[in-house]
């Protein structure tokens, strides 16, 4: 965080060309009469400091800065008219009677002025020196040189809308055997599926289970459960160990493998963030997998018609289908403590490693987002799209929602967009400056 005032002294001698901006607290100056300035102070003994300059510079105007500890030059750099003048130098560890030196030389005047802002930081600040404008893929995370991530590395199964997942059971689609039979259940025998009443050779909304047999008593290892028939072509998913489709829903939703999304943001975390875990609040993060209409993913379900598995942001948002009162209803509630993603906080899942996650779907149209509509001025809005946390439905392939442009949509798990990492701050964190703009961020005391 910035050093107040008081925290500096000018040596005795010392030339300081600059003003102390409590607002801020930085020393700013705005040069104009075309001569050199400079500024030199100690600060407490400590570690981790480091020396910020933001600085602009006229259509004509340019030239050269340097920092100095103890009389000796550690950083120079310049460049010509116009150009941004932002640097940093890592001062590291300092004592007392380090003497630390900046000067500036080049060309000003009351048409062309040159001005900069110094903040000599320690740890404990929240924001980056170079701020963030909001805009394109600089507001992303970045591993190794990549801004656009899946959320999921495939979406061929409901289990990839999960932030973290379980088993998978991925679609099949195929027209197999004419004449085979389709079951309104079955039994289990400890090795054995067989089908109950098994009295109709294509599914229906009551008879969705098959073992691929034209036989009406007959038995397989395994068992298929089709939820959507196209035509002849049928979709569906092969269970087995005695489960059915409840039971196949439920395995796909337990928290055992973290998805791309969580591992990508878990990784961004330990390298910028770790550090300030302490200001963070243990919140929930809510990847809703409440299924707000099974459809043909239920034993008595249609399997024409509208057939997808719909989870609960789908339903809360402005393309589900029913009456007005039904559409546009975010909500902020968690209906599933296992959907709850929590670090130590009792109220979720616990399975979290760091107080990290990404804003939900309806957290964007709380925040003025609406689904399938534009809003230019909607300030979660960058240029590029980019993940909820919320998924949206399954049909033959896992959808959850993202925003691009100011619109709320849709799109698969397995294609590559960004990821914006979100944090809750502890209540009372005091914000020791800033607008909340994009051009004036708050800054975050201890």
């Amino acid at each position: 965080m910035p050093l107040t005032e008081s925290q500096y002294t000018i040596p005795s001698g010392a030339t300081n060309n600059f003003t102390f901006n409590s607002t801020d607290n930085s020393w700013d100056i705005t040069i104009t009469d075309n001569t050199a300035k400079e500024i030199s102070f100690t600060v407490p003994a400590g570690d981790g400091y480091k020396l910020v300059q933001t600085g602009t510079s006229g259509s004509s105007t340019g030239g050269q800065w340097t920092f100095y500890k103890d009389g000796t030059n550690v950083e120079s750099y310049g460049n010509g008219g116009g150009e941004p003048m932002n640097d940093t130098y890592e001062f590291g560890t300092l004592t007392s009677s380090n003497v630390i030196k900046w000067t500036y030389t080049g060309s000003s005047s009351v048409e062309s002025p040159i001005t900069f802002k110094l903040q000599m930081m320690q740890p404990g600040d929240l924001i980056t020196e170079n701020g963030c404008d909001n805009t394109g893929f600089d507001t992303h995370i970045n591993i190794s040189g990549t801004n656009i991530f899946a959320f999921n590395t495939k979406s061929n199964s409901p289990a990839y809308v999960g932030y973290m997942y379980g088993t998978v059971y991925p679609i099949s689609i195929s027209n197999w055997t004419s004449g085979a039979r389709f079951g309104n259940s079955f039994t289990w025998d400890g090795t054995n599926y067989k089908l109950t009443d098994a009295t109709v050779t294509n599914p229906d909304a009551t008879h969705h289970y098959s073992c691929n047999s034209t036989d009406a008593e007959g038995t397989c290892t395994s068992i298929r459960y089709v939820y959507w028939m196209r035509e002849s072509t049928k979709f569906y998913i092969t269970i087995s160990d005695g489960k059915g489709i409840e039971e196949a829903i439920k395995d796909m939703q337990t928290n055992t493998n973290p998805s791309n999304a969580k591992t990508q943001i878990d990784a961004w975390y330990l390298s910028n963030m770790n550090t300030v875990t302490s200001k963070l609040e243990d919140t929930i993060w809510c990847n809703d997998r409440s299924i707000g209409r099974y459809n043909g993913w239920s034993a008595t379900g249609t399997i024409n018609g509208t057939y997808s598995l719909l989870f609960g942001a789908h339903e809360r948002s402005n393309n589900a289908s029913g009456t007005s009162t039904t559409k546009n209803q975010p909500s902020l509630a968690c209906a599933n403590k296992n959907d709850a993603f929590t670090v130590s906080n009792g109220n979720g899942n616990q399975k979290l490693q760091y107080p990290v996650a990404m804003l939900t779907e309806d957290e964007m149209v709380l925040a003025g987002g609406v689904y399938g509509q534009t809003n230019g001025a909607f300030y979660l809005t960058i240029g590029n799209w980019y993940w909820s946390l919320s998924p949206s439905y399954f049909d033959h392939v896992a959808d959850g929602f993202i925003l691009y442009a100011g619109e709320i949509y849709y799109d698969a798990m397995n294609f590559a967009g960004g990821l914006r990492p979100a944090v809750s701050l502890k209540p009372g964190t005091p914000v020791i400056s800033g607008e909340g703009t994009v051009s004036s961020p708050y800054r975050i005391g201890n």
